[in-house]
């Protein structure tokens, strides 16, 4: 499902995801791995940034241009074996606020 400028086709491409033998992902089953978080953290200069301000600084940089989700960018950028983006099997719950360390090293 790639981005688009146009909101038109942001709402239906992002409608579903294939996963695994065909089989569809809502969008909002969607997520990235825990292992992501530490890679994003380990590759960019997050220390002592809030989660809100990685969003600012980091994520919507990456996503507004192609006005898609960070999961649909990412999506559209790795191999299609990465285990870095698919189906949600956890939810992470945290506030905007808090490091984004502290939500990204969580096991």
């Amino acid at each position: 499902a790639a981005c688009s400028s146009d909101s038109s086709v942001v709402r239906m491409a992002s409608v579903s995801s294939r996963g695994a033998g065909g089989a569809t992902t809502p969008t909002h089953m969607l997520g990235v791995s825990a292992e992501f978080l530490r890679q994003f953290a380990a590759q960019n200069d997050v220390q002592g940034l809030t989660t809100q301000e990685v969003r600012d600084e980091y994520v919507k940089p990456r996503t507004q241009a192609m006005r898609c989700s960070l999961v649909r960018r990412l999506q559209s950028e790795l191999s299609s074996g990465s285990t870095l983006v698919g189906k949600a099997n956890v939810f992470v719950s945290h506030a905007w606020t808090y490091k984004f360390t502290g939500a990204a090293g969580a096991r």
